[in-house]
Order: structure tokens, then C-alpha cells, then sequence
């Protein structure tokens, strides 16, 4: 709140007709326009005919063909996976498919998250031992290079199927299939392990005439939500079928999940509900307990078979709610204790000794929403008995670079490392952590803004926040990763009252009157310590995204609310019902509400000084009301983002002195500073547009 800059990101100037009277808009056909122009309607045309050939992927035929003689022949096939919701639905899926559609002799293994990620040689003798001869991976084996060889000197062949980033040479197994190689004609690189083990079956299927591959796509989609996939194109698709037949799948275990959650949280079918209460539950048995586990639950052949399983899952997915909340508990009340560098670097660290390796990932998004910053959590790992200490880290980052590319070129300093454009998870000896740091920082720090910009997608007149818009906006979905829900700008708030409640208050309710006599309520389910902020707030501007409340059988439009914008009041544009023209004077407005000169800095800095030789950011409460009652340029300058953003630069050039207090202190002796040497202000200098 009150930390970002905000744009609009499509100018939307009303091209097909869309705005109706007094500027209020079709929002579901102009946020189609905004994310998908080139074919609008499309956009939500969602189907099995969008999914993309399978033979496109490399060594699509090779693997077939492979699999099928091991088939005929009766070979033992090896499925190896991984531990998170990704690995899990894809061991599931392939198993199912070759025992039950090809009969093969088939056995399947996830690793516990201690023996760490990947196929590895003591899982190759185990397969060895059992007698298997070919090795399928799934969710992993990109960079197994060293276990695809041992396997291959032991006769077994393996045909690696993943999707992560080839960070290094190819496996020499006998197929790679992989969208991220070079070399792959398939349209997209960002599909998941589950969907490329789906690939897989779907070209099985096509060559040999099988039926019914579709009934696999509920695991898909699941897998595509729980690996964060970005929620475009194909992936659009995957997700909607999958959720079409969630409530009744092939699969009683999943069945039973799904069951019990929505009878619980009494929600709708979403990629968001499979986001807070499906991935997570799955997640939990490789993050706190036997990997295997959920493998079993997908797997079970009956709901009294699946029932016993589900329920160590459910205990399990509390201990990591309990053990997660615990450890960002103890870190918020000492955050000192815990970090490794400084919060205002673009990438913060942070150790936890007592935090398990099942926990740091969901802490590291954690963090990484509270500071808007790329953030690695790190752990200690099992003793490798060499003597050394050995981290386990999870990063997560907010999109500005890719994570694992990044992270991949410090891998002289790793142990090994994988992930993601937004993910990175990487093994270090605890040595090597302080150069890491240096390394990882000096390259991200020619690429981080010192703030960050985020954007909306359009503009929403007061006369457009209504039921029928939040309606129209659910043709849009599945909502997650990549197609997020459309983020609005609504100006002309004339006045605004603020209620905490819930016992402890757990969510902040705004009343709001808008010009033209237009009111909304909204809520903001985080950021409580912002609310006495709230009350010194004069805010002109909202930004949420559009819900609805129901109620004892009564539906609301409801905003919720991600930010408020601040500025004059007094300087709002004339009320037009030229949508065009209000989007235009809107955009102008945020522009000048996140945007400072050398002049309003020297403003702001004279009126820091009046307070005397040292003050605290409490303190900035009662100078800000101060200053707004001269209204005017005071109103739009003592803003809390120009406040918070004003001191930053001001610490920059040493004109202020923050100590270990909390306490900011003006020197003694000041120096005259160049602006330039500011990397804040040059974020929001006038300069930058």
C-alpha cells in the first residue's frame, strides 16, 4: 500500500463502440480487447481445439515408440517423479495410463525432499533392483545428466520427459522431452511436467487409437495451477476442461479432496480455489511428510481407500500452516534475527535454522508479496558427511527477471539449482552463501527499479462498478498466473470512511462515496497496520479489482481494493461522458501522483526540518495532516508514497541519517547533494514517464 506506481496499461480509447452513457464501459468485452486484441473473443473460446499437436515436442515419436516395445515385450517400466504437486499429478497420471490403457508392468517412485530433487543414482539401482529397463522421468531429468549416464551403463534406457529450463548440456538418455530445448518446435515453453506426461499419453493414444484421453486433464490442470504456470493460450484450456469435470473425475481420491474441500469452503469450481485449497494439500505430503503420499491418494481405486490418505494429508497440510504461520510470525517480530543482507536490496535473504525445507517455499512467496522484492529463504540441509554445512533455498521473484536463469549463473557457487521464470530452488554450502549474495545482487541490481510500477488495466468510470460488470468479468476466467483478475482505476472519490473489524480485525472495510452521488463498498483483507495511515489519507483514487459479496441470499458488487492514490481533489478533470476522454485525464492524474520534482523534494525536506533534529515515521502522520490543511500543491505533495519515497532519496544523498532506532536525524554539517546519484529519484524524477 502507498509503495507502487501506478499506470493504466491499455489507453483504452473505446474502439469497437463499447462505452455506453456518462462513460461507464462493457468491461468483459474491453478487458477481452486489453489482454487479448489480436482476437478478442477468442480469448475465452476455450477447448480441446486449442490444444497444440504433441509430436510437436522433441523426441515425441522416439519416446513412443520406445514405450510401446517395452509394452509388447513385457519390460518393467520405472516412472521417477518429484515431490510437489507437479511431480506427484504427473507420476499419477502416467502410471495410470500405461497400467490401465497399455497393461504395462509398471512401478513408480518419488524421492523424499531430503534425498533432494531429481533422478539420482542410488533411485537408478533401485529400479535396477526391481528389474526395470526403462526409465520414464517426469517433472525432472533435465539436469540429471550424471544418473542418466549411470543408468544407461546399466542397460537401462531412460526417456526423460520435463519441462524446466535446460540450464546445462542435454541428458544423453535416449529421448529428452523437453518444450524449454532449443531445438523444440512445439509453440509454447510454458507447460508443465503433468501436461508434458499428458503430451506423452495423448501421442501414445494417437498412434495406437486409444480413447478417453481427456479424462486425464482434471490432473493437468491441477499440476499447471500448482506449478504457477502462466494461465494463457493452451494452459487456458488444460485448466478450464479440468475444472469442467473436477466434481466427478476417474479418480475417487481426488474426488474425495475436491469433495470435502468445497463442501468445507462452499466455493466455486476456480484455478483459485485449486490454488488455496487443492495444490496445497497435495503439496503438504512431499513438504512435511512422505512424498508419497499423494500419489497414493490419486491413485486409490476407491473412496475408502483413498479416505485414510487423505486424512494424513489434511493433518499434514495443518502442520504446514502451523509450522509456516510460526516461522513468518518469528521473523516479523525480529526480522534482524533472520536476515542476511538488507531489505533494500533486489534480492533479500533470509535464514531461518528452525524452519524445515518443507516450509521455505511458501515463505519465500510470502516474503516476496510483503516487500515486493525477490526474496530467498534459506534452511539447513542434511549433513552430506563431508563435513560441510549445506542451505537449501527457495527463491521466488516478483517477474522483473527470470528467477532461474539468474540464479544459473552463479552455479559455480551451487550445489545444484532448477526452477522457473518466478522460481528458483537451489542447494548451497552455507560457505559459499556470502559471495552468492554479492553475486546475485550485483546482477540484479543493473535491472530493479529502486520502485516498483505496476499497472492496471483499465480505467473504470463510477457509473461502471456495478453487478452486472462483476458478472460479465467470470467469462474471463480461470484467473491465476498470466491472465490475473483485471486490475481497475476508479477516480472521484469524494469521501471515504474506514471500519476494522473481526475479532482479532482481520479485514478493513472502506465505504466510498464517489462523484455523481455513486457509492461502493470495498474491503482489504491484509495491510492492517496501514489503517491509522487510512485515517490521514484523503485519497482520490482506487485501484481493486471487481467481486461480489453474497450475503443471506443477496449479491454486491465489491471492490477489492490492492491500493488508494492520493493527490488535489481539487484538480480532477471536468466530468465527461467521453469514456476516451476520462481514461486520458485519469492517466495524466496518476502520472503526476507518482512523479516528484527538485523543487517539491526541497519542499518536503524544509517541512521534515520544522520538526526538529530528529523525527520518527509516525511522526510523518501528523506533519502530513498538517500540511494538507493549506490544500492546494501541500494536498497533492504530502502524499504517503511522495512521503515514504521523498525520505528514501533524502537517506540516499545523506541529507538524512536513519540509526539502528528507527530514528531519522539530520547531520549535523550538510553538504550540497546532486540528484542524480539517487537511484529513488530517478524511479519517480519527472524525468521518467
Amino acid at each position: 500500500m502507498f509503495s507502487d506506481i501506478w499506470k493504466i496499461s491499455n489507453k483504452y480509447d473505446d474502439p469497437e463502440g463499447l462505452a455506453k452513457p456518462a462513460g461507464s464501459l462493457d468491461v468483459f468485452k474491453a478487458a477481452a480487447y486489453c489482454r487479448c486484441p489480436e482476437d478478442t473473443f477468442g480469448f475465452t473460446d476455450l477447448g480441446l481445439h486449442r490444444l497444440y499437436d504433441c509430436f510437436l515436442l522433441p523426441d515425441m515419436e522416439k519416446a513412443v515408440d520406445r514405450i510401446l516395445e517395452a509394452a509388447d515385450t513385457g519390460e518393467r517400466i520405472g516412472i521417477f517423479g518429484d515431490y510437489d504437486c507437479d511431480g506427484a499429478c504427473a507420476t499419477a497420471l502416467l502410471y495410470d495410463f500405461l497400467k490401465k490403457q497399455l497393461e504395462c508392468s509398471v512401478i513408480w517412485r518419488v524421492p523424499e525432499r531430503k534425498e533432494g530433487y531429481g533422478l539420482s543414482e542410488k533411485a537408478v539401482d533401485e529400479f535396477s533392483g526391481l528389474g526395470v529397463t526403462l526409465i520414464i522421468t517426469v517433472d525432472n531429468g533435465i539436469s540429471a545428466a550424471d544418473a542418466v549416464d549411470y543408468a544407461d551403463s546399466l542397460g537401462i534406457d531412460v526417456i526423460v520427459t520435463d519441462h524446466h529450463e535446460v540450464t546445462g548440456e542435454l541428458p544423453r538418455g535416449l529421448c529428452v522431452v523437453d518444450p524449454q530445448r532449443e531445438d523444440s518446435k512445439y509453440p509454447v515453453k510454458n507447460i508443465c511436467g503433468c501436461v508434458v506426461a499428458y503430451k506423452l499419453c495423448e501421442a501414445i493414444s494417437l498412434s495406437i487409437g486409444i480413447d478417453g484421453i481427456e479424462n486425464y486433464l482434471p490432473l493437468a490442470a491441477i499440476a499447471t495451477v500448482g506449478d504457477v504456470m502462466e494461465l494463457q493460450g493452451e494452459n487456458r484450456s488444460i485448466v478450464k476442461l479440468g475444472l469442467e469435470m473436477m466434481r466427478d473425475t476417474m479418480f475417487p481420491g481426488l474426488n474425495l479432496l475436491i469433495a470435502e474441500k468445497t463442501k468445507k469452503k462452499q466455493a466455486d469450481m476456480t484455478a483459485e480455489f485449486l490454488s488455496f485449497y487443492v495444490t496445497p494439500m497435495i503439496n503438504a505430503a512431499g513438504r512435511m511428510g512422505d512424498a508419497a503420499s499423494a500419489v497414493k491418494l490419486l491413485l486409490a481405486e476407491s473412496e475408502s481407500e483413498a479416505l485414510p490418505v487423505f486424512e494424513d494429508l489434511r493433518k499434514l497440510d495443518e502442520i504446514r500452516k502451523t509450522a509456516s504461520d510460526k516461522a513468518a510470525s518469528e521473523f516479523n517480530a525480529d526480522p534482524g534475527r533472520f536476515l542476511l543482507n538488507s531489505v533494500k536490496s533486489p534480492m533479500i535473504f533470509i535464514k531461518g535454522d528452525g524452519w524445515g525445507e518443507g516450509i521455505i517455499s511458501s515463505l519465500a512467496g510470502k516474503f516476496c508479496e510483503k516487500f515486493g522484492k525477490n526474496v530467498c529463504v534459506l534452511t539447513e540441509a542434511q549433513d552430506p558427511g563431508n563435513g560441510e554445512k549445506v542451505l537449501r533455498a527457495s527463491a521466488r521473484g516478483t517477474g522483473t527477471v527470470n528467477l532461474v536463469q539468474t540464479v544459473s549463473a552463479c552455479s559455480d557457487l551451487l550445489i545444484a539449482c532448477g526452477g522457473h521464470k518466478k522460481a528458483s530452488g537451489f542447494t548451497v554450502y552455507e560457505k559459499n552463501i556470502g559471495e552468492l549474495m554479492s553475486r546475485l545482487n550485483g546482477i540484479l541490481e543493473k535491472v530493479t527499479p529502486a520502485v516498483n510500477t505496476k499497472e492496471a488495466l483499465l480505467y473504470l468510470s463510477p457509473e461502471s462498478i456495478t453487478i452486472d460488470n462483476a458478472d460479465r468479468l467470470q467469462k474471463l476466467e480461470p484467473f491465476g498466473e498470466g491472465n490475473s483478475r483485471p486490475v481497475f482505476v476508479t477516480d472521484g472519490i469524494e469521501s471515504m470512511e474506514t471500519v476494522r473489524f473481526g475479532t482479532p480485525p482481520k479485514v478493513i472495510r472502506f465505504n466510498i462515496r464517489f462523484r455523481g452521488g455513486n457509492f461502493a463498498t470495498g474491503v482489504l483483507f491484509k495491510d492492517l497496520e496501514y489503517f491509522d495511515m487510512f485515517l490521514s489519507s484523503a485519497p482520490v483514487a482506487v485501484v481493486y479489482t471487481l467481486g461480489i459479496n453474497e450475503y443471506n441470499g443477496t449479491r454486491t458488487v465489491q471492490l477489492n481494493i490492492l491500493d488508494f492514490i492520493e493527490g488535489d481533489r481539487d484538480a480532477a478533470g471536468p466530468v465527461t461522458s467521453n469514456y476516451g476522454e476520462q481514461a486520458k485525464s485519469t492517466g495524466e492524474a496518476l502520472y503526476k501522483a507518482f512523479h516528484m520534482t527538485k523543487e517539491n523534494l526541497l519542499v518536503i525536506y524544509r517541512k521534515l526540518r520544522t520538526v526538529g533534529g530528529s523525527f520518527t515515521f509516525s511522526d510523518l502522520a501528523a506533519i502530513k495532516r498538517e500540511a494538507m490543511k493549506q490544500g492546494g500543491e501541500y494536498r497533492s505533495l504530502f502524499t504517503w508514497f511522495k512521503l515514504k519515497y521523498a525520505i528514501e532519496v533524502l537517506v540516499e544523498l545523506g541529507l538524512v541519517i536513519k540509526d539502528k532506532t528507527g530514528f531519522y536525524r539530520f547531520p549535523s554539517v550538510q553538504e550540497k547533494k546532486d540528484l542524480s546519484d539517487s537511484k529513488t529519484f530517478d524511479s519517480i524524477g519527472t524525468g521518467c514517464r
